[in-house]
């Protein structure tokens, strides 16, 4: 058990959804990055890092501005359905059934 709590993020490091956990926000770099920076000139070194770290950081953001705008959309077309469903037939009232509906039929 104490094994298990060691190895769980503890609250006070923040993680989010586009991070990984235990890696710096300058340090998340993509599989074999960091070998082809250490061959660049210091200057240009920083500069391609930058750029690196930026595509998968605008691609984040523009997926979590997708998700709140799906999000939003659920929320309101679930408040339009709720809306629509007080009414319609059938609510709150008693169900009877489609028995109700029909005529009793005459005997001879």
């Amino acid at each position: 058990m104490d094994r298990m709590q060691a190895a769980m993020p503890s609250a006070t490091t923040p993680f989010g959804v586009c991070e990984t956990p235990g890696v710096s926000a300058q340090n998340n770099l993509p599989p074999g990055s960091s070998a082809s920076l250490n061959t660049l000139l210091p200057g240009s070194a920083a500069a391609a890092r930058e750029k690196i770290v930026s595509g998968p950081k605008l691609a984040c953001d523009q997926s979590m501005l997708g998700f709140e705008a799906a999000y939003r959309l659920t929320f309101y077309s679930s408040i339009g359905v709720l809306v629509l469903a007080c009414f319609l037939p059938g609510r709150p009232g008693k169900r009877e059934g489609r028995g109700s509906t029909q005529t009793p039929m005459r005997g001879e």
